[in-house]
This record gives structure tokens, sequence and C-alpha cells, in this order.
């Protein structure tokens, strides 16, 4: 099992991924808390007018439907953590269905970390052309999946 791993994933990038997902995961959680909680406009996360989690969290864009995007964020971060310890691990995701072989899940790792990649553009490009704010986690998250997505995409075939 661990050839098959080891042709499509080095060991270390899986290490590497898992770590991002808890990165990723830690900074979505918080600004879930936040969007949840009164903003003061203080703390460590609001340093400026244009540099503040509280302006970019508590805009009508920190919401979808009336989920918020960070609790988006963090489920996505939960299965990006859950589909690479599983590769790391070793996981039979084949017992789950005979199609999920290692090259296929790594695939649909990859479609899912992309399509994270084109949200997370979308809404830099909120922070920057309408709120003309950014939030820092929002940034940290930002550079965690554009990482994510250079590590699946430099794979071999």
């Amino acid at each position: 099992m661990w050839q098959m791993i080891d042709a499509h994933f080095p060991r270390r990038r899986l290490i590497i991924l898992v770590l991002l997902s808890m990165v990723g995961l830690a900074a979505a959680t918080y600004l879930m808390y936040k969007h949840y909680s009164i903003p003061t406009g203080q703390g460590f996360c609001n340093l400026s007018a244009t540099i503040s989690c509280d302006i970019v969290n508590q805009s009508t864009y920190a919401e979808i439907y009336g989920i918020p995007v960070s609790g988006i964020g963090a489920l996505g971060y939960v299965a990006f953590f859950l589909l690479s310890l599983g590769l790391l691990s070793g996981f039979n995701f084949s017992k789950i269905n005979s199609h999920l072989t290692v090259r296929n899940v790594t695939k649909v790792f990859l479609l899912l970390v992309f399509l994270g990649l084109l949200f997370s553009i979308y809404l830099t490009g909120v922070e920057i052309f309408i709120l003309y704010a950014f939030c820092p986690f929002c940034l940290i998250q930002q550079g965690v999946i554009l990482t994510m997505f250079g590590i699946l995409v430099s794979l071999p075939d």
C-alpha cells in the first residue's frame, strides 16, 4: 500500500497537507467564533480600519444563505484533514467504494482544494474591491489553500 501512496504522494507532502489542514481549520474556527461574537474593534485581529477581522467578518459577504463563510471553510478543512490523514495512514478508501483508488481520491482532493481556492480568490476580491479591508485570519486561510493547491498540483501523475 505504501508503494502506491509514495508513487502519488511523497510522505512528507502528506504530513504538510495534514498540518496545513489543521492551520486552516484553526483559522476558520476562530473566524466563526468572531462571526458570532459581538464586534469590539479591539484585539490582535483588528489592527486598523483596513486590517480588521471584524469589518470583514461582520459584512454581508460573511454569510451565504445565513451560513457563515468561516463555517463553510471549517467544513472544507475538516474534509481536507480527513483526506490527507487517510492517505497518510494508508486507509483503504476502496472499502467505501471500489472506484476510490488512491489516484481517484487524490483527484477528488485536488478538485475540492481547487474549488476552495476559487472561493478564496472570490473572497479576496471582495476584501480588495468592495470592503477595502483585510482580515489577517482570512489571509492565513488563503495562503493555506494556495499552498495546498500547489502541493497537490505538483504531485507526479
